[in-house]
């Protein structure tokens, strides 16, 4: 990742790709949300892609934005769209009563 990468980064994307500073693998697959457009509105962070072709890189990344999220209790749902298709949105629900250390 450039440092011009990092220092463009909204908080939100600042907090996944800090949750993983020690996984590079992780890191490096999670390129694609460095594009994104990143907002929490009332218990709800909304993932902005650039275009369909981009939602779809940028959808397998629900996993690692999962735990992060979870942890720090700060949604309950991810929703993915693109600005190109305003009625295609996908919605993941987050999980936050089970133990994620177990």
């Amino acid at each position: 990742m450039r440092l011009e990468e990092v220092l463009i980064m909204d908080r939100l994307k600042t907090l996944i790709f800090s949750f993983y500073r020690e996984e590079f693998t992780v890191q490096a697959s999670l390129a694609p949300l460095v594009a994104t457009k990143m907002t929490r509105v009332m218990g709800t962070i909304c993932i902005e892609c650039l275009d369909f072709r981009h939602l779809e890189l940028v959808l397998p990344l629900a996993k690692y934005l999962q735990e992060p999220i979870a942890l720090l209790q700060l949604s309950r749902n991810i929703i993915f769209y693109s600005s190109d298709f305003p009625d295609c949105k996908y919605s993941i629900e987050i999980q936050t009563d089970k133990n994620l250390y177990v």
